[in-house]
């Protein structure tokens, strides 16, 4: 499976948020390794958790980030984190309940969606605050 690294997503020019991004990415690089070498349980749950509160907190920011910008994608965007965080949450919960592996198709998604989200959100919106000096 080829997993995202910010060699491969283009920065979108705000420090702050790249930097969040790299962090998410570096996480779910950990996790596929994990993942992949069967590693314990626990090890697999304490990095979707750490996914999970790394985006939020980089959602948190990025939405500030929009709103203050009266970027016309806002809600667009902030629909796309909600799912993210609910399909997220999900996998928590099956990780919690069951002692489910965080299987390959779930890094498979979490990859992609970043992929997704960075290549076609992200980058669409840096220039709306570059024209409205948000950054």
């Amino acid at each position: 499976m080829f997993l995202v690294s910010m060699v491969n997503i283009p920065e979108t020019g705000i420090t702050l948020l790249d930097q969040q991004r790299q962090e998410l990415s570096d996480l779910i690089s950990e996790l596929h390794e994990t993942v992949t070498e069967g590693g314990p349980l626990y090890e697999e749950g304490l990095l979707l958790q750490s996914i999970y509160e790394a985006a939020l907190g980089h959602f948190d920011q990025e939405e500030t980030l929009f709103q203050d910008s009266g970027n016309p994608l806002t809600d667009a965007h902030v629909r796309e984190h909600r799912n993210f965080e609910e399909t997220v949450t999900r996998m928590l919960d099956r990780t919690r309940r069951g002692g489910a592996s965080a299987s390959p198709d779930a890094v498979a998604y979490l990859n992609d969606w970043l992929c997704h989200h960075v290549s076609e959100f992200d980058l669409s919106c840096s220039g709306v605050f570059e024209d409205r000096s948000v950054i």
